[in-house]
């Protein structure tokens, strides 16, 4: 099969996550003695999601953004730099965005090289992200 020299892609899509964290749950340092109690709380964020794709033969650009609006305060347990831990609330937006650009190296698209860079908010802790990730996916 021939690989088609320009193709695209443009969506949107809208969900829910809802939810709860049952119990209260005990969270440890990774080193040293420090312990901390996450109690429990609700789950409920409006999900928006735009995602567009971009092919010029076997090369293409892929973004996806994705917004979360946490409507219910929810608890994470964060670690510093010093092993001390500490209850962060987490509500509001809170957005990642997906940049992946990848080259087929073959014509049905199975092997690819790719890049991807992440920036935003990742869930469930929503601890800032900014990494780029290079390597061979492989796709069947």
């Amino acid at each position: 099969m021939k690989t088609p020299a320009f193709g695209y892609a443009l969506d949107f899509h809208a969900g829910v996550e809802t939810g709860s964290a049952l119990i209260d749950t005990t969270v440890k340092a990774s080193k040293g003695s420090a312990v901390a109690t996450l109690p429990r709380y609700g789950i409920f964020r409006a999900v928006p999601q735009v995602h567009g794709l971009l092919q010029l033969s076997r090369f293409s650009i892929d973004e996806s953004f994705a917004g979360r609006y946490v409507a219910l305060t929810e608890n994470t347990i964060v670690e510093t730099a010093d092993h001390t831990l500490y209850l962060k609330k987490i509500e509001g937006w809170k957005a990642l965005s997906t940049l992946t650009n990848a080259f087929a190296l073959d014509t049905q698209g199975n092997f690819n090289l790719s890049v991807t860079y992440k920036t935003g908010f990742a869930p469930p802790n929503y601890k800032r992200v900014n990494a780029v990730q290079a390597g061979l996916t492989i796709k069947y």
